[in-house]
């Protein structure tokens, strides 16, 4: 009989455990989109916290505005540079354009020494120069041709904007609710670490918020490092676009 117990037990323990393994696998294969721009939030908010405090401290018991006023902030952060770029394309691209029409239209002779005797490379662009100099109708075929590989990677590349767009803006809604109620998700967080693991809990925390806030400030001052030193190498040998 306590065998027989023992099995209906046991067996009632694997169909439970089978049960939740495969509600979790399921619910992980919906939240999977998710997951990424929660962990975004996660970081954004982790890093501009000390940020967030004053204006906290200024709109006192204004909780929802305060979180609302920061994630706007915050979304103009990345959204600025983006329609600044955006906007710098629109006048340079079709100048630039115009620049290229009107400097192959020269003919292959354009090309300075050093770059025609370049090998391999030098020939073929003095070729194609020509080409376009006797007759464009079939450079225009050929650009088409090589062309086509790219339109189709960028109609791919169109809609990883736009997913993109959208990981964007669930991150930023996200974002929002850490500020609004990241203390008390603090504490509630705290005190089940401290539950799971004692007084080390701590100790676990402060590593990784330093961990995060290091990797985000050192990957932000190498990206500033880049454009600075880019901007004077662009200055320096006479680039006119930007």
């Amino acid at each position: 009989m306590r065998n027989a117990d023992f099995s209906n037990v046991l067996g009632r323990r694997i169909a439970l455990g089978l049960f939740l393994t495969g509600l979790m696998v399921l619910s992980y294969r919906v939240l999977e989109l998710f997951l990424v721009p929660v962990g975004w939030a996660i970081v954004l908010v982790s890093v501009t916290w000390p940020a967030y405090g004053p204006l906290r401290r200024v709109m006192g018991r204004y909780v929802g505005l305060s979180a609302l006023v920061m994630t706007l902030l915050l979304g103009l952060t990345f959204a600025l540079p983006l329609l600044w770029v955006i906007y710098l394309l629109r006048a340079e691209v079709p100048a630039a354009y115009m620049s290229a029409i009107e400097l192959l239209g020269q003919g292959p002779d354009i090309l300075p020494p050093s770059v025609a005797h370049l090998p391999g490379i030098g020939p073929e662009l003095e070729r194609l120069l020509s080409l376009f100099s006797e007759d464009p109708a079939a450079l225009r075929a050929q650009m088409v041709q090589w062309m086509k590989p790219w339109v189709d990677q960028s109609l791919a590349f169109l809609g990883d904007i736009g997913l993109t767009a959208f990981k964007f803006t669930f991150a930023l809604l996200t974002a929002f609710f850490f500020y609004r109620d990241g203390e008390r998700l603090l504490d509630e967080s705290g005190r089940l670490l401290h539950r799971l693991l004692g007084e080390r809990a701590q100790g676990y925390l402060n590593a990784v918020d330093g961990t995060i806030r290091a990797v985000l400030y050192g990957l932000v001052l190498t990206a500033l490092a880049q454009g600075a030193l880019a901007g004077i190498g662009y200055w320096a040998a006479g680039v006119r676009a930007p």
